[in-house]
């Protein structure tokens, strides 16, 4: 049995443990050497195709941060579906891509390393609904009164 130490951390805000990134590596066989839990950019952790939703960075409708669920039969306003984010992102580790739980848009650290709700630039429709309704402690953590700024939701 592994026994992960969560050493120092390399990079609170993106979520980056020395001691998960060492554990990544060894039970990778140096595939992922670095996870990064609350960015897309450089190192975001593995998905395994099971995720509920799927964080993607985007420049359409601007640049930022996309979220669609799992089911949503639309396309992204870059152009992308639901297949083609899972099938880029199923068992790999893949800059710009993550996947995600519905409790994960609740969380406070909830994409950190891009500023939180404020980077995200659209959802789907089931998506949207929660941004807006803004938790508590998020709204301690990001000081802007406006959740989503011009976030778009295209309807289905």
């Amino acid at each position: 049995m592994a026994v992960l130490v969560w050493r120092f951390q390399s990079d609170r805000t993106a979520g980056e443990w020395s001691g998960a990134n060492q554990a990544a590596a060894r039970l990778t066989g140096g595939r992922i050497t670095r996870i990064q839990l609350h960015s897309l950019a450089e190192a975001p952790h593995t998905g395994c195709g099971c995720f509920q939703l799927i964080l993607f960075k985007t420049e359409e409708p601007k640049p930022g941060i996309g979220i669609m669920e799992r089911g949503y039969k639309g396309l992204a306003p870059d152009g992308r579906a639901w297949r083609d984010l899972h099938y880029a992102l199923g068992g790999k580790q893949i800059p710009g891509l993550a996947g995600a739980g519905w409790s994960y848009l609740n969380s406070p650290k909830f994409l950190a390393a891009h500023g939180g709700r404020r980077s995200i630039v659209w959802a789907s429709p089931k998506v949207a609904p929660l941004l807006v309704k803004q938790p508590q402690q998020q709204e301690r953590t990001f000081a802007s009164p406006k959740v989503v700024p011009n976030m778009v939701a295209t309807s289905q």
